[in-house]
């Protein structure tokens, strides 16, 4: 979730209030404090990093999320992408819808 979230964080304008929506969604989906949520934010840059960029990240770790997860992991990554989302009142960028309907293939919604 948080390297699928971060992807999709950096392919629009990440801003400080879009990195705390992350954060917030991110203690929330995952049960975790501040500082774990943090952790784990650093963690899904560098999954980000290993992909080569957002976009192909995007399509590795939802097909991964997918295998592991299933449809819950959907729902709780969707939870995150939502608090980016609330967190910056703003339309999602170009790329960002297009990694929703990656996300949706990934998923087989």
């Amino acid at each position: 979730m948080a390297g699928l979230s971060t992807a999709y964080l950096l392919l629009g304008m990440p801003t400080e209030e879009s990195r705390n929506g992350q954060l917030v969604g991110l203690q929330s989906a995952c049960e975790v404090s501040l500082k774990e949520a943090e952790e784990l934010a650093v963690l899904g840059q560098w999954f980000v990093n290993e992909c080569n960029g957002p976009e192909p990240a995007v399509s590795r770790i939802s097909r991964k999320l997918h295998r592991l997860a299933g449809a819950e992991g959907l729902a709780q990554v969707m939870a995150v992408i939502s608090q980016i989302a609330d967190a910056t009142n703003g339309a999602p960028s170009q790329k960002q819808l297009d990694a929703l309907s990656d996300i949706k293939v990934a998923f087989k919604v």
